[in-house]
């Protein structure tokens, strides 16, 4: 490497972010656990559209405490609807080898492990895949 070249950064595992592009462009399940940040987390990896979709149901079973609440409410289900409808766009558009990169990854039913305990983390998680350092199809605990 010459004086005027820069290193690489390596931002994020290529063969996570291959997989959960592809994943994103086909929308299947499979299960996942994930290292990050020093926490193990494990779930059933779903494609970004399906993300949005779960979360427009959740939304749509929502009851605010207030009046006012319902407004953003039906707001967040109409940005979600736009953007469940784009990422569709995308998928009618292009092929595999051309679908965008990824920069987050999504997971239906996570669990996040600790030492001793396994515990719940929502319907649904989100993170940033430059933020994940390892990864392993599969659960690392016994059910």
């Amino acid at each position: 490497m010459s004086d005027q070249e820069e290193p690489t950064a390596l931002t994020s595992d290529d063969m996570l972010r291959s997989f959960v592009r592809v994943n994103n462009r086909i929308d299947g399940e499979i299960t996942i656990t994930l290292w990050v940040g020093g926490h193990i987390i494990s779930g059933e990896l779903i494609g970004h559209k399906r993300f949005m979709e779960l979360n427009i149901e959740q939304f749509q079973q929502t009851r605010p405490p207030t009046e006012g609440g319902q407004g953003m409410i039906d707001g967040m289900i109409e940005a979600l609807t736009r953007q469940a409808e784009a990422i569709q766009k995308l998928i009618d558009e292009t092929d595999v080898n051309t679908f965008p990169e990824p920069r987050y990854i999504h997971l239906k039913d996570p669990v996040v492990i600790y030492e001793h305990s396994v515990q719940s983390a929502g319907p649904f998680w989100r993170g940033r895949l430059d933020s994940v350092d390892g990864w392993m199809f599969g659960r690392a605990f016994a059910e």
